[in-house]
């Protein structure tokens, strides 16, 4: 019942985008790609595994659009539906595997609701670009279905399922460099495998540690491996923001920042568009209150471990696999945050919510058959948000017309909707985003060239 409450829950919110349009915000970087379209071809396979494009090695994001063109051709509502269809085996597997290590159904299914209804997902599903985070958090997870395998009975065989799952992971995303310090902390919990035997007096032994880091060392080197290649097709490609533009100083206040923004966005997903500029400045105390908060909150979370693991693991999760995309490497635009982001991460915090949040309403109300009830209320609430943020991914006029009502100055938003009209000779409406653009952002050499080209 639970896996077909997911599937219905997944399809009533995603199921709109059927007929939605691709968009020219990085659509065209992905499926306009001429060996995209010819859809899988012996060259065509042959250019995705020994290319770097769009500053990135992604082999399996590019096999998987060329399906998409096999399939379904110039249908966009094809390629829009696939991106839906991962999401829901990966709000599948995560219920099944969660369930599978901890046997709590209900937790299970409240991390994996969670995960299938945040807003904050809504990017990686609704846009077409973004296919590289489904893609990249089911092999991820996979993997870790593949290395609870290994745990129980052993074997080089498993163990190489394990990588085969990691590589296919980083193949679609870079960003899954982190799945090692992953499965890492799901030693310690729910594995309790970084513990040494004798009931609750348990204690941490130095050689069980060194030993679970040493099974992980094929896993590591090939992340370190794909880390050194991104970093440096990026910076060849020209994506990587220079310290003159992004100072590291700032880069890290940013970073301090951004890991509370992404959990005020958990608690209140208002808000929320395609490109968050960098501030001009952040105030000294923002800073000062930010890491204050990380801090206290990493102190008592690590203090917690001990009786509540999951609170130390999630947390950990949390902030190791955002770690690649914080902001100290910047990237092309320069974002602050990104909501695409969090896909992954967030299910640190969601397996914190569920399992902590049970144990609190356990509290308050005693009665077993009323605990659902503010679980409920709360994914109603998350499902009619996502539904109507995802209407936003219609087409590019629907999406960056609801981004400049949320940020009327938003730079990316004017010119994509300027370009986008300019196009399509319709100059009379480019030409207000795109002189507004001209005019906030003067020093932007795209604002300059496109209002330009207006002319």
């Amino acid at each position: 019942m639970t896996c077909l409450g997911l599937t219905v829950a997944v399809l009533v919110v995603y199921g709109q985008v059927w007929d939605f349009s691709f968009t020219s915000y990085d659509d065209d970087r992905y499926v306009g790609q001429a060996m995209v379209r010819q859809g899988i071809t012996p060259a065509g396979v042959l250019w995705a595994c020994t290319s770097i494009v769009n500053g990135a090695w992604m082999p399996v994001t590019w096999f998987s659009h060329m399906l998409d063109f096999q399939l379904f051709g110039e249908w966009a509502g094809g390629h829009h539906l696939v991106n839906v269809l991962f999401h829901l085996a990966n709000s599948l597997l995560l219920y099944l595997l969660l369930f599978r290590l901890t046997r709590a159904q209900g937790k299970s299914a409240l991390v994996a609701t969670l995960f299938a209804l945040h807003p904050l997902h809504v990017e990686s599903v609704a846009w077409i670009a973004e296919r590289r985070d489904v893609l990249s958090c089911f092999w991820e997870l996979a993997a870790v279905m593949a290395y609870a395998g290994w745990i129980r009975r052993g074997g080089w065989g498993r163990y190489l399922v394990v990588v085969i799952c990691f590589v296919a992971a980083l193949g679609a995303k870079p960003m899954a460099v982190t799945l090692p310090v992953v499965l890492f902390l799901l030693d310690f919990w729910p594995f309790g495998r970084l513990l040494s035997e004798g009931g609750e007096q348990r204690q941490p032994e130095w050689r069980i540690f060194i030993r679970r880091l040493l099974e992980k060392a094929p896993l590591l080197l090939i992340a370190l491996l794909i880390s050194a290649l991104t970093v440096f097709a990026e910076d060849q490609h020209g994506t990587v923001g220079n310290l003159v533009q992004y100072p590291m100083l700032f880069r890290l206040e940013n970073a301090l920042l951004a890991y509370c923004r992404y959990l005020g966005q958990v608690i209140w997903p208002v808000g929320l568009h395609p490109h968050y500029p960098f501030p001009d400045s952040i105030h000294p105390v923002t800073v000062f209150g930010a890491a204050f908060f990380l801090g206290v909150v990493s102190w008592v979370m690590l203090r917690a471990g001990k009786s509540r693991p999951y609170l130390a693991m999630g947390w950990l999760w949390y902030l190791a696999t955002m770690l690649p995309v914080i902001g100290l490497i910047q990237q092309g635009d320069g974002f602050a945050l990104a909501d695409r982001y969090t896909y992954f991460p967030l299910i640190g915090i969601f397996i914190m919510i569920a399992w902590g949040g049970d144990e609190l309403v356990r509290r308050v109300i005693p009665a077993e058959r009323w605990k659902a009830g503010p679980a409920l209320a709360v994914l109603l609430v998350l499902a009619g948000c996502s539904y109507r943020q995802a209407g936003f991914w219609r087409d590019t006029p629907t999406l960056f017309g609801y981004t400049l009502s949320v940020d009327p100055a938003n730079r990316i938003a004017l010119s994509q909707l300027g370009v986008y009209y300019r196009e399509r000779g319709q100059l009379a409406k480019a030409a207000p985003y795109l002189e507004k653009a001209g005019k906030l952002y003067p020093k932007d050499f795209d604002a300059r060239a496109n209002l330009g080209q207006l002319y």
